[in-house]
């Protein structure tokens, strides 16, 4: 058996011996006859490097067996007062900061050089953006970040003068509500982090630290263990299992598959902290049920988010009915009769009559829900389990960093139950439209264009014909519903044919067939889905205007909309929705005026700034939500864009800055969008062509090239598809244009002509559109100069027109 099973199978034992008393561990490890001797003693290992603090480094007060260490002067702008900790991966510092502008204390992590792998720094990187900006009573708060002189990483943070919190509520001489108010309070502060797109990873005692006034703080988010968490098992540095970013008895089972860290992993973790709290102490059926719950073996069944967990806890204090176990009739009556003790006992001779109507009125209660129940078919339940999935659940989870995969698991299921319910209502054509809304929205996040998804384009295709076969069948309900779900069905598989198919024609024509279908319905039934299904259309409308650089048909569908938007009904009008599409339409404007005879760069950029604002509020509403985040990258984009185009390069590398930001932390929730990747890629080549008009030639013609060659392999990968071969061919303008700046004619009348053969291949399927196309006869002239031995000097700005 090789050293990588030995840990994986340790593991698991080491899960189950973890469910004995603290005491009885070692003997039951030592008495179990379904694990080799070896497995035993790893298991048994493990247990000794729990014990051992040196093995963890904590970025609080000093504890117990502290190893000497050298100890550096100062890292960075920090002076160093005292080691706190070292261990296997490095030392933690208390050190302040001595410069004149302020002093505080802080505690620096310093990984040893080479522990941390590529992949985490870049990750952590990524994050510390985010992570530096959370602000929560109930978090150590990450100031700084940088690699010392002989290349560790280092982490500035906070400096907690506290204790684990195990070790914390052990002196506390606390009583149970109290042991649950103080989770609550860990779960309120794990739930800010989740919402700002941040995952613990790995929350254990060790990483809650609690101060003398008995506030709990959040420490080592995601940096605990050098390994890289996000990697298959036995791909982390070393393979071994005991080094991967997790602690046995806290980590989710998923994560010992290799299954990334997630907000519900952290929801596991918070359960097994409860439970390590409570120790010792006995509990009720409600509060295992809790626990069982958040602890659950199936992500899908935990919690959804930390702050449903802390709502159970607080339901559970309050003497309320829990979310995670259901309760008969006599112990409902019961959590009531507590709730309400002091009003019910204030009389006894009305007690009995209060009791009796109690009962009566519990009794009526339950068995009207039973005949309810009785009633509940198999498709209703289908139904409303399939609309919780996609409509609620994914919501939540989609806003929150790291629950990539956890919503592909949730999209399969609902789409499982939506086939199902298709075969099945054929017997009730009432639910086809509800069934059809539900393969909709399916695929608007399989991979619906021009907004975050999956990536898969045809798979939403699919769902879109289920959708339309479903609304189209004998039987089902005509009317505003029916329209509006035609409507938003034929707004999204526009978008997929005009971005991901290169169709515009056909494009145009399934705005059309919606429009009729929305238009037909009478003013005096028109409901909010209505409204919200016209709103779709036109944004269909305004990519197929911007994709074909029509600026008058920008213009005319602002003004529409605007108009239409006027007369929504006070209830929309009052909602978030408005928010975003104002900012939408406001993008659209602001892109009128960018291209066309009524080019007006000063007035394109104003009006760009109106949308980032308005997007930023929407922003406010809803934090990270996907949509609004998409495009409040392109609008700095295209923001760039006309910058640039006007040698306003300051505000152009300005611009660019908040592109990559915010498409930086998109993809820290996106994932799995491959439109991201691109989106980012095209950055990056902005950025090269911004660094060639700053005259910094040799930086941008090797950015450029190597995003060249990565667009040609992610071409053969498509099987050369029209989208791909245009984007190819665009980074072979930007290329040319760069040598002609740099006066490099080989390079820049070589890169046209690679650009004018790519662009022949898509135009003789005649899929050569927007921008790309209108670039083609620039390219063409020049690659005539090249030809006609013409200096460098007389060949054209493509770029420009």
């Amino acid at each position: 058996m090789t050293d990588q099973e030995i840990d994986i199978q340790a593991m698991a034992l080491l899960e189950r011996a973890l469910q004995q008393p603290k005491e009885q561990q070692r003997n039951w490890l030592n008495a179990v006859t379904d694990a080799s001797r070896e497995v035993i003693d790893r298991a048994l290992e493990m247990i000794g490097g729990m014990d051992s603090a040196s093995e963890h480094l904590s970025t609080g007060a000093p504890g117990e067996g502290v190893a000497e260490a050298a100890q550096p002067e100062r890292i960075g702008a920090y002076r160093v007062v005292e080691l706190l900790g070292q261990g296997g991966m490095g030392s933690v510092f208390k050190a302040e900061r001595d410069a004149e502008d302020f002093e505080h204390l802080v505690a620096i992590k310093v990984i040893r050089p080479g522990l941390m792998s590529e992949q985490l720094v870049e990750r952590f990187e990524r994050e510390r953006q985010i992570l530096a900006g959370l602000s929560h009573l109930g978090i150590a708060r990450l100031y700084d970040g940088g690699t010392t002189e002989d290349g560790g990483p280092y982490f500035v943070m906070e400096f907690i003068d506290g204790q684990p919190i195990d070790k914390w509520v052990q002196s506390a001489e606390l009583n149970i509500n109290q042991y649950l108010e103080l989770t609550i309070r860990v779960s309120e502060a794990v739930a800010f982090a989740h919402q700002n797109l941040i995952v613990h990873r790995d929350l254990t005692p060790n990483n809650v630290l609690v101060t003398a006034d008995g506030q709990p703080k959040l420490i080592d988010f995601g940096i605990a263990k050098p390994q890289d968490d996000d990697a298959p098992l036995g791909q982390a540095q070393g393979g071994s299992l005991s080094q991967l970013s997790l602690t046995p008895g806290y980590a989710a089972p998923e994560r010992y598959d290799g299954v990334m860290a997630t907000t519900l992993s952290d929801i596991y973790s918070l359960g097994k902290l409860l439970d390590r709290l409570l120790d010792g102490h006995p509990r009720d059926p409600d509060i295992d049920a809790i626990i069982a719950t958040a602890t659950a073996t199936d992500p899908a069944d935990r919690y959804a988010t930390a702050s449903a967990f802390a709502q159970d806890i607080e339901r559970y204090l309050g003497g309320h009915v829990l979310a995670a176990r259901p309760v008969s009739k006599r112990e409902w009556v019961s959590k009531f009769y507590n709730r309400n003790r002091v009003p019910v006992t204030a009389s006894i001779a009305g007690l009995a009559v209060l009791v009796s109507a109690l009962v009566l009125a519990a009794t009526a209660y339950f068995q009207a829900e039973n005949a309810r129940a009785a009633e509940s078919t198999r498709v209703r339940q289908l139904r409303t389990l399939a609309n919780y999935m996609l409509f609620d659940h994914n919501q939540q989870l989609s806003t929150v960093i790291g629950n990539a995969e956890a919503r592909v698991q949730l999209v399969d299921r609902a789409q499982s139950y939506l086939l199902t319910l298709s075969e099945l209502s054929e017997d009730d054509p009432t639910l086809n439209i509800d069934t059809a809304r539900g393969f909709i929205e399916l695929a608007r996040i399989q991979g619906v264009s021009a907004q975050p998804n999956f990536g898969d384009q045809d798979l939403a295709l699919e769902n879109l014909d289920r959708a339309r076969q479903l609304l189209e069948r004998p039987g089902t309900p005509t009317g505003s519903a029916s329209a509006a779900a035609r409507g938003r069905l034929e707004a999204y598989r526009s978008l997929i044919l005009l971005h991901a198919q290169s169709k515009p024609a056909e494009a145009e024509e399934a705005i059309e067939d919606g429009l009729t279908a929305v238009l037909a319905i009478p003013e005096n039934e028109r409901g909010i889905e209505w409204y919200e299904a016209l709103s779709y259309l036109r944004r269909a409308q305004f990519e197929t205007a911007d994709l074909a650089l029509d600026a008058p048909a920008l213009s005319e569908l602002v003004g529409l909309f605007r108009q239409e938007m006027d007369q929504w009904p006070t209830e929309l009008k009052e909602s978030p929705r408005k928010v975003i599409d104002q900012a939408i339409i406001q993008y659209y404007f602001a892109t009128s005026f960018s291209y066309g005879d009524g080019v007006d760069p000063a007035r394109s950029l104003a009006e760009y700034d109106v949308a980032e604002q308005l997007f930023s509020d929407f922003l406010e509403l809803r934090p990270n939500d996907p949509f609004a985040l998409y495009f409040k990258a392109w609008n700095a984009y295209y923001a760039f864009g006309v910058a640039s185009q006007n040698d306003r390069l300051e505000t152009a590398s300005e611009r660019l800055d908040r592109a990559q930001q915010t498409t930086a932390q998109l993809r820290l929730i996106e994932e799995r969008d491959e439109s991201l990747q691109s989106f980012a890629e095209l950055l990056l080549e902005a950025r090269a062509d911004l660094d060639a008009r700053l005259g910094k030639f040799d930086q941008a013609i090797a950015a450029q090239q190597t995003i060249v060659d990565q667009r040609t392999e992610y071409m053969a990968l498509s099987n050369n598809s029209s989208s791909r071969t245009s984007d190819l061919a665009y980074g072979h303008v930007i290329l040319a244009d760069i040598g002609r700046r740099a006066g490099r004619r080989a390079l820049a009348c070589e890169s046209y002509g690679e650009a004018d053969k790519l662009m022949g291949i898509v135009a003789d399927r005649g899929e050569l559109r927007g921008y790309v196309g209108k670039l083609r006869a620039g390219v063409q002239e020049n690659i005539a100069l090249c030809g006609q031995g013409s200096a460098v000097s007389a060949l054209k700005e493509i770029n420009e027109d």
